[in-house]
């Protein structure tokens, strides 16, 4: 054990010295690269993502996850093998974009909303891309086409749902009357004692966006240096090898090319290497990474077996593609609307579980 240590240590430390070396010869390219995602942190992630895990951060210290616990259990339950309060981390990761799924899933299993065993289902199915991304983005920034966004956004959210069946088949319906008793017990407890601190839900958001961004960026780095040996290549096996990196340049690549949609479709549910590296920084050795990989890829080639049915059936017409900064439904102005559009509707939400709460207990 102790030599297969050190062999992999010896591949890691190989790793990081060759990529110094490469980082150093290729100056430019990395200057690039880097540029790149630095311009997609400030226009597209940080407005699109920051609000969102600053509120779920805040709903999560209110009576909501136990609301949700108990009214949706019937739902939750029989169709994924999870509690009630898994709706709450399903909603969030379909409606805002990685890797806010796992944020959530992790912040509901440390405060006692989830036990493990539902903790670690949900974080496979839970963590997807967002509407705001795929229909901004791919639909109308890469194909000008709506249509293509809304097809690639309902074949991801089948995908989720059907992963998500798929776990419960193969694990069960997850915790022991006794576990599920001890959890509802500690979210009772939570939310009696708990409060709602906006600063150290901000101050949280932003560590974590931090992170987020700081992976974006040295991704972003790494295909600045591959760029020009990946475009050599086929544009499909230079889209699939680059999204495999970074999940938004291989998008980018395939722009246009309606026949790439499906393997679009694989990317973009599939995540990417920088998108585990974002879930593996937040969520630590709590989770294995290797069942979530195999469940991801998984998922991806479901995502893109049901798009290219639906394509069969609803075929879609070439239209000229655009930017993706020049879209007005992706412009950093309608991100930001769009952002405190859905901030302020889970808010909303989430004072209306509380007044529902009250009620109930003063009864």
């Amino acid at each position: 054990m102790n030599i297969k240590r050190r062999k992999i240590k010896k591949v890691i430390t190989f790793g990081i010295t060759f990529m110094l070396v490469v980082f150093i010869a290729f100056p430019r390219g990395v200057m690039s690269g880097a540029s790149n995602a630095i311009d997609a942190c400030i226009n597209v992630l940080v407005p699109s993502l920051l609000p969102f895990i600053i509120v779920s951060k805040i709903v999560i210290n209110t009576p909501l996850p136990r609301l949700a616990a108990r009214r949706l259990e019937c739902v939750m339950r029989p169709i994924f093998g999870v509690s009630g309060a898994g709706a709450f981390p399903l909603i969030i990761g379909l409606l805002s974009g990685y890797p806010l799924g796992a944020k959530v899933v992790l912040d509901m299993y440390k405060k006692g909303s989830l036990s493990y065993k539902d903790a670690e289902k949900l974080i496979s199915f839970c963590n997807n891309s967002g509407p705001l991304f795929i229909i901004g983005a791919i639909g109308v920034g890469c194909f000008n086409s709506v249509k293509a966004g809304v097809m690639v956004y309902i074949a991801h959210v089948i995908s989720a749902i059907v992963l998500g069946i798929g776990i419960r088949c193969k694990c069960g319906r997850g915790g022991s009357c006794r576990e599920r008793a001890g959890v509802a017990e500690g979210v009772a407890k939570n939310v009696a004692n708990g409060t709602i601190d906006f600063g150290e839900a901000i101050l949280d958001g932003v560590k974590t966006m931090a992170l987020i961004c700081g992976y974006v960026i040295f991704f972003g780095a790494i295909i600045g240096v591959l760029t020009p040996i990946v475009y050599v290549l086929p544009t499909s096996i230079a889209g699939l090898i680059s999204g495999i990196i970074e999940m938004t340049t291989g998008i980018m690549m395939l722009a246009g090319k309606w026949s790439c949609l499906p393997l679009i479709t694989f990317l973009v549910t599939f995540g990417g290497i920088s998108v585990f590296m974002q879930i593996k920084g937040i969520v630590g050795n709590t989770f294995s990474m290797r069942v979530f990989i195999v469940r991801k890829l998984i998922q991806g080639v479901v995502a893109a077996g049901v798009f290219y049915l639906m394509q069969m059936m609803m075929p879609l017409t070439s239209v000229v593609s655009k930017s993706i900064i020049e879209t007005p439904m992706y412009h950093p102005r309608g991100l930001l609307l769009y952002a405190m559009i859905l901030s302020l509707c889970s808010v909303a939400v989430c004072l209306g579980a509380c007044g529902m709460t009250q009620k109930a207990n003063e009864k």
